[in-house]
């Protein structure tokens, strides 16, 4: 495998470790699956991921460990999958991922699950997709959903950003909650 992507698997490992919210704390690791793109020239894909639906652990060796989610202090879950390209320059490019934190204890303003998304097929054939600003204001391609307790969804642009800081950032803001 690609010594770049064992590199992101290992700072991402850590991260994880490190985050005060998971249980049990320090003795987390992802599910990893190398595999190779059936679409496109057989280029290699490198898949990271915890609490994975069946569809999406169909390429993992271990769907055991691909399918079980990180559980969160005092209620929820954290489900992630990452998709990698490894054959791309250094640094490897990250294709897609979704990082769900669900069924969080509620905060003051009545969150109760995020979502951060880079979803390459949303904006496809939606109409509302803006020419100008090359994505779709309902549901850009890369975003942020905050879930609230009305059942009123937000979806917030983001660009791409660096999974491990998402997870630090959310480790230190539900960390900061918890502790209230």
């Amino acid at each position: 495998m690609n010594p770049e992507i064992n590199s992101f698997i290992i700072k991402f490992e850590n991260v994880l470790n490190k985050c005060r919210i998971f249980i049990p704390s320090g003795n987390i690791r992802p599910a990893v699956q190398p595999a190779r793109s059936k679409k496109s020239k057989g280029e290699e894909i490198v898949y990271i991921g915890r609490g994975l639906d069946e569809k999406e652990i169909e390429s993992f060796k271990d769907k055991e460990l691909a399918s079980d989610p990180l559980l969160i202090e005092k209620g929820g879950e954290f489900k992630f999958l990452i998709k990698i390209i490894a054959s791309q320059p250094n640094p490897p490019i990250i294709e897609k991922y979704s990082f769900r934190f669900i069924g969080l204890t509620k905060s003051k303003n009545g969150i109760h699950s995020l979502r951060f998304d880079k979803d390459l097929s949303a904006p496809r054939g939606r109409s509302d997709w803006d020419d100008d600003m090359q994505d779709a204001p309902s549901h850009p391609v890369h975003h942020l959903h905050i879930n609230f307790e009305e059942d009123n969804q937000m979806r917030l642009p983001t660009g791409f950003i660096n999974p491990i800081m998402i997870i630090s950032s959310i480790d230190y803001w539900y960390g900061q909650l918890l502790c209230e």
